[in-house]
């Protein structure tokens, strides 16, 4: 995918796929940035999105990300660090307007969006929870927390079919439940050591949008915006 002139150079640590823009977004532990690479074509053109300025809205220590390019919105989680909290953030996805969405919490670990119902869910390793919001942070709910439910390090999450699957790799076991209650609960995978992460990919109904046509005009980077429109960046 990239030559060796041209990698990652830190620690890219979370990961994402525009499938509008055909962008792969990155989040860098070691560089503390967000970044920002073009798949297609012989020039994969990259460019750091968000760096650590010092603010409390920049990026420190990325841990995992989720996107809707429909929107152009990124979200990510941050365990802080170098002057910057550990966060839900967002920003858009061609690195303008980074917000927090929510601080004050410990340990956070994953994070991912229903893009039908436009909510988001992330989750925490202390205390043990996935928790449920909108996308411009206000907390729904508690989805599932330690004390009603068997969850110890929710490491990984996806929604699909209107059902959150989350990994739990303390307890060894890919779970499942219903997006609405946190209900009916199936295991999926037990006593496997050792669990990373998953990916649930499913493919997306055909929607128009600038970037699929032409590289959106741009020269190097097309980058979904709001209203279906797009950026160009290089």
């Amino acid at each position: 995918f990239l030559s060796k002139d041209s990698g990652i150079v830190g620690a890219p640590y979370a990961i994402a796929f525009d499938w509008l823009g055909r962008n792969l977004y990155l989040g860098n532990r070691l560089a503390s940035n967000l970044e920002v690479v073009k798949v297609d074509g012989k020039n994969k053109y990259r460019k750091v999105i968000l760096a650590n300025n010092g603010e409390p809205n920049s990026v420190a220590k990325p841990k995992s990300i989720c996107l809707d390019p429909s929107m152009g919105k990124l979200y990510w989680v941050d365990e802080g660090g170098f002057g910057v909290p550990a966060k839900i953030g967002k920003v858009n996805m061609d690195g303008s307007n980074p917000l927090v969405l929510k601080d004050n919490i410990t340990r956070p670990e994953a994070i991912t969006i229903d893009l039908e119902e436009k909510m988001i869910y992330f989750s925490t390793q202390y205390p043990s929870k996935i928790v449920v919001m909108d996308t411009d942070g206000n907390i729904k709910r508690d989805l599932l927390t330690d004390e009603h439910h068997s969850i110890s390090l929710p490491k990984a999450l996806a929604v699909y079919d209107k059902r959150l699957y989350y990994m739990d790799p303390r307890y060894e076991r890919l779970e499942r439940v219903d997006i609405a209650t946190g209900d009916n609960n199936k295991t999926l995978l037990d006593n496997e050591p050792d669990l990373k992460t998953f990916i649930i990919f499913r493919k997306r109904p055909f929607q128009q949008h600038p970037c699929l046509i032409n590289n959106g005009n741009c020269d190097q980077l097309c980058i979904p915006a709001e209203n279906n429109n797009r950026v160009c960046s290089c």
